[in-house]
């Protein structure tokens, strides 16, 4: 009868247990925005790919070129008429104030 009663408090143990690690896992994770861009440099009239690189799944992208020139597209191309070194910001949403922000200083050098 002993060694019964060890065998249901063991298992009510490790229900406990899996149902402590199923609430944790069932939490979404944060996201992480990132991008990368081709060619980060080059004469102008510069044409820009790029691409979103965030963790996870973002529902909206918002992408700032640093020129004045912005894009909600996720992999947008953008064109730099004028000489300069510009910054570039990527900000990503997935719904209820999940969003994150990439920022590139110095990251597009058009000549």
């Amino acid at each position: 009868m002993r060694i019964a009663k060890m065998a249901v408090v063991g298992i009510i143990a490790v229900i406990g247990i899996l149902t402590l690690i199923g609430a944790d896992c069932s939490q979404a994770l944060p996201l992480d925005a990132n991008f990368s861009a081709n060619p980060t440099y080059g004469d102008a009239p510069l044409e820009v790919q790029f691409a979103d690189r965030t963790a996870y799944d973002p529902e909206t992208w918002y992408w700032e070129f640093g020129d004045g020139g912005h894009s909600p597209e996720q992999n947008p191309t953008h064109i730099y008429e004028a000489p300069g070194t510009y910054a570039v910001s990527l900000t990503v949403d997935e719904g209820e104030d999940t969003g994150d922000t990439e920022t590139k200083t110095e990251y597009i050098i058009v000549s």
